[in-house]
């Protein structure tokens, strides 16, 4: 049923890709070849489809980690696509993994515009600022992350690494502590 396709191609092939990243153990080999099937299937049914280029765009990037083949694939979903957000920040990513944090702040910024609701969108825009050296922004964005989200962690540890790089030990420390998970002994 085709009208299920998007569902299909995002939760198949990209639950397998989570599974086999995340887990990992002797049953990664299997959650790899599935999803390297289920993009070949989603490929195979519609090359045009801008959802299908994205999850390819992800295995190639987390699984096999061929940056450049990722960046070719996430570049075509946004062609289709050119106002999804989604694609938008796939790019981002990938353009992140070969060094362009500038152009990756830049395209997880549009897709922020469209889509203000993500958390994990804005984590990465502050990683992006970090490495670019815009430490205020950059906390800024985190902090954005961290209202959306504020039991996670990672959020905690981007305001820290900030004021790591600002060489600001104590704040570094107090936003350590501020992390929710953070075991007090």
């Amino acid at each position: 049923d085709l009208s299920y396709y998007p569902l299909q191609i995002d939760g198949g092939m990209g639950g397998w890709t989570s599974l086999a990243i995340q887990f990992g153990g002797p049953e990664a080999p299997h959650a790899m070849e599935e999803a390297r099937k289920a993009a070949r299937a989603a490929l195979a049914l519609d090359d045009k489809s801008s959802i299908a280029h994205q999850a390819q765009a992800y295995l190639l990037q987390q699984v096999d980690m061929d940056w450049t083949g990722a960046e070719a694939e996430a570049r075509r979903a946004l062609e289709l696509s050119p106002n999804y957000p989604t694609a938008q920040f796939g790019l981002g990513q990938a353009s992140a993994s070969l060094g362009r944090n500038r152009e990756a702040a830049e395209l997880t910024r549009q897709a922020l515009a469209r889509s203000p609701r993500q958390s994990d969108w804005y984590g990465y825009l502050g990683v992006y600022l970090t490495a670019l050296g815009e430490l205020d922004e950059a906390r800024e964005a985190i902090r954005s992350a961290i209202d959306l989200h504020p039991g996670a962690a990672t959020y905690y540890e981007g305001i820290a690494v900030i004021e790591i790089v600002r060489g600001n030990a104590e704040a570094a420390l107090a936003a350590a502590r501020e992390d929710p998970e953070r075991s007090d002994e």
